[in-house]
């Protein structure tokens, strides 16, 4: 019984993991949290999708998304391209309706192989 138990916990496990996502046990690239966060743009609420992409420590954390719409105004079809990682420097386009070519995306590690944006311009 105690191992059917045990077995059945461990089924459990991982298929939480499988829908959870490997990028949230496993940390994510510089290039990744970059793509997630053109994603996570087209959010209806954004306020908490911005704690989850910058880091503690930078200055975009605790902006508001009213703050955020003045670069990237509320709407749909954001995603990034044209995405290259220099050191700690991500250069992507985001796509969206407020298409800009070559932001720079300043990264700063967040934990074992999870990045974070530290900053952008």
């Amino acid at each position: 019984m105690k191992k059917t138990i045990l077995v059945l916990l461990v089924i459990l496990v991982l298929i939480l993991s499988v829908f959870i996502g490997c990028k949230e046990l496993l940390g994510m690239s510089k290039e990744d949290r970059v793509k997630e966060f053109a994603k996570a743009l087209n959010n209806s609420n954004r306020n908490a999708m911005i704690k989850e992409h910058f880091h503690p420590s930078g200055s975009y954390y605790g902006m508001s998304d009213a703050e955020l719409a003045n670069d990237f105004p509320k709407g749909s079809g954001y995603s990034a391209s044209n995405v290259s990682v220099s050191g700690n420097n991500v250069t992507a386009t985001i796509n969206g309706p407020a298409s800009k070519p070559n932001w720079t995306f300043n990264m700063k590690e967040d934990g074992k192989d999870d990045w974070k944006i530290n900053s952008y311009n």
